[in-house]
């Protein structure tokens, strides 16, 4: 680097202008002061007429003598169509062609299964190119819809719309994790979840569906998990299960897409269960509230099948903890206590009952 720069007097510049070939054109000691400046023949005279002066003066008089080192691009080729030729466009805005390669093969499946992963149109590990080519349907949002129409695409399969509904239930078993039970009146190909899971990093198995891969990707106590099939079959029976060990999910927690073959979003319906944990004549259970909708009280009633400690919380819509109302220790037996909600404000919470891993919820509507 000293043998670059140095100067006649055996000492570093202040500044040094190097141009587009990376040849080093002058060696001012200021902006306003330059020296030793080269010419555009790759010697090292000193370029003609110029005698010193401003960085300015230089720069101008390196570009009367050498040309214009920026020139607008050309081409006659617009592959995308997008008005702008081929040399001269960054990004090759063909749907679904994540890689810009002009052809959509399985690399773009990959592609964009993984932007979705890893955060969809918000993923700051993508270019605005590749997000954009990979919203398929181009509705801004990138999802499992657009898998399976880049899947349709490549296979040059056409289906008519296959539209429907499919019913989620969901399973809360005693051991903290959840059973995600989908039925549907139509095939359905893919499906995307996300769901906030706060004890850290869940397990996620697929079952009775050999064929359908399934990946997931969990950071920042946000699961994110995509399941489809490279050829676009449908899951057997219009039936699939879930299972999310270490998560207990709600609905106000996680969204969910079902995608059918078509490559068209199926409306989605909730159905809830609690797996029954029994000791004799009592089970874990957290019955409904009474009144409910209430203003300001309401009655909280459960029962406990082994001796523990009992935790009994509120949450909001958000899934956050509001308050605690019990957490002491309960022998088995039924029990209840009226809930005073005069601090709150109107809207719609949760009321949770946990014990020795066991979870039951009941929805809790306060009208004042």
């Amino acid at each position: 680097m000293f043998g670059l720069f140095h100067d006649s007097w055996n000492a570093f510049p202040t500044f040094a202008l190097l141009d587009h070939t990376m040849t080093v054109r002058a060696k001012p000691w200021t902006l306003d002061s330059n020296t030793n400046s080269n010419s555009c023949d790759g010697s090292n005279s000193t370029i003609d007429g110029f005698s010193g002066g401003s960085t300015a003066s230089f720069i101008q008089q390196l570009i009367d003598e050498c040309g214009t080192l920026c020139e607008g691009c050309s081409g006659d080729i617009d592959t995308d169509g997008d008005g702008l030729a081929d040399e001269c466009d960054d990004c090759l805005n063909m749907s679904g062609d994540v890689n810009d390669d002009m052809t959509l093969d399985i690399l773009d499946i990959i592609s964009t299964v993984n932007i979705i992963l890893n955060g969809g149109v918000n993923s700051p590990n993508y270019t605005d190119c590749e997000k954009l080519d990979a919203d398929f349907n181009q509705n801004g949002i990138i999802n499992i819809l657009d898998v399976i129409g880049i899947i349709n695409t490549i296979l040059d399969a056409r289906y008519v719309d296959i539209e429907g509904s499919a019913n989620i239930n969901i399973i809360h078993a005693s051991d903290n994790s959840s059973i995600l039970e989908i039925n549907s009146d139509v095939l359905f190909s893919g499906i995307e979840l996300i769901f906030h899971s706060e004890n850290g990093n869940p397990e996620i198995i697929l079952k009775d569906n050999p064929h359908i891969e399934i990946e997931y990707i969990s950071e920042n106590n946000i699961t994110r998990m995509i399941a489809y099939s490279i050829s676009n079959e449908s899951f057997s029976n219009n039936n699939a299960e879930i299972i999310v060990n270490n998560a207990y999910l709600k609905p106000e927690m996680m969204n969910m897409i079902i995608a059918s073959p078509s490559a068209d979003e199926l409306e989605i319906s909730y159905s809830f269960e609690n797996e029954v944990v029994q000791s004799g004549p009592y089970q874990f259970e957290l019955n409904e509230l009474f009144p409910n909708p209430f203003n300001p009280t309401t009655t909280i009633n459960y029962t406990v099948p082994v001796d523990g400690i009992v935790e009994i919380s509120i949450y909001n819509i958000l899934g956050e903890k509001v308050k605690v109302l019990q957490n002491e220790f309960k022998n088995i037996g039924t029990y209840n206590f009226v809930w005073d909600a005069a601090d709150f404000s109107s809207g719609v919470y949760y009321v949770q009952l946990r014990q020795n891993g066991n979870i039951d919820t009941q929805k809790a509507v306060l009208v004042k």
